[in-house]
């Protein structure tokens, strides 16, 4: 701006000067030929321009005011942990271990019976306490078992049938499975509470490949066997041993989770009544 101002005037215009008059006394250098209403005009100019990068206005022939440096807030300084003291982590965890531990104790419900709804809540929540009992009560109350007779004249629209999609009788339920088997319980139990007649049928599949790798290494730690060497009937028999100890493992699993299949109507791909489908698909 000084630059532009000594080029015409570096004084403002009075007041009352008419355009065109001559710059008073005092001025830098002025250019002639440049009418005064271009300098002033340029002057304005100038002015908005500074006042849009400092905050206001400066008026000519006046010095800029200095600009206010941002004040720094001064930092907090923090106490270094000492060598060997606990943290905050480690003092609030030192805390709660010196506290009472108060142990919730669980009512005992017998086997197939109601649970007493009548104790007060606990103030957290205890998992134990919440889900223990009420898979038992359900299944004795035959809650999951549809009426095939009741059902035999009803619309289909107010039938709802899904089998599970057997897992394997060698392993165990994971979250996947757990996954699933919510999906299909909420499924089950929406159809249930709208009144229609509804079936979800559980069942676990004899994975042949799969059974028969386990068993064959069972049998050659245990015993330094192999199939060959006991034939196929009695290696049968050890397969069929082995499904009754350890195939039970994810139906007991669902039960644990409280799902809402029809245990009554339970099946195993290799029973006498799905053996001849088994054969007829796979073999």
């Amino acid at each position: 701006r000084s630059h532009f101002s000594s080029a015409f005037c570096t004084h403002p215009r009075p007041r009352g000067a008419r355009p065109g008059q001559p710059p008073p006394s005092g001025c830098g250098v002025f250019v002639p030929g440049v009418s005064t209403m271009v300098a002033l005009q340029l002057d304005e100019l100038l002015s908005a321009l500074d006042t849009r990068r400092n905050g206001h206005a400066i008026v000519a022939g006046q010095a800029a005011p200095a600009a206010e440096g941002k004040k720094k807030e001064a930092k907090v300084v923090k106490e270094k942990p000492k060598w060997g003291e606990p943290g905050a982590a480690k003092a609030a965890k030192e805390v709660k271990a010196k506290a009472p531990n108060a142990t919730a104790v669980i009512p005992v419900t017998p086997e197939g019976e109601m649970k007493d709804m009548t104790l007060p809540m606990e103030a957290t929540y205890n998992p134990k306490a919440v889900e223990s009992a009420w898979s038992s009560w359900w299944q004795k109350k035959r809650f999951f078992t549809p009426d095939a007779k009741a059902a035999k004249g009803t619309a289909e629209s107010q039938r709802f049938i899904m089998v599970i999609p057997p897992p394997n009788v060698t392993g165990s339920l994971h979250i996947g499975h757990t996954l699933m088997v919510g999906i299909e319980d909420a499924l089950t139990r929406w159809h249930r509470m709208c009144g229609r007649t509804t079936l979800w049928l559980p069942g676990t599949d004899h994975a042949g490949i799969a059974t028969q790798s386990v068993v064959e290494r069972l049998l050659y730690k245990q015993e330094n066997l192999t199939r060959h060497d006991l034939g196929r009937e009695k290696f049968l028999e050890k397969v069929w041993d082995w499904k009754h100890k350890h195939g039970n493992r994810i139906v007991h699993q669902m039960n644990r989770i409280a799902a809402s299949p029809d245990w009554t109507r339970e099946r195993f791909t290799m029973d006498a009544m799905l053996n001849k489908a088994v054969v007829e698909a796979f073999v």
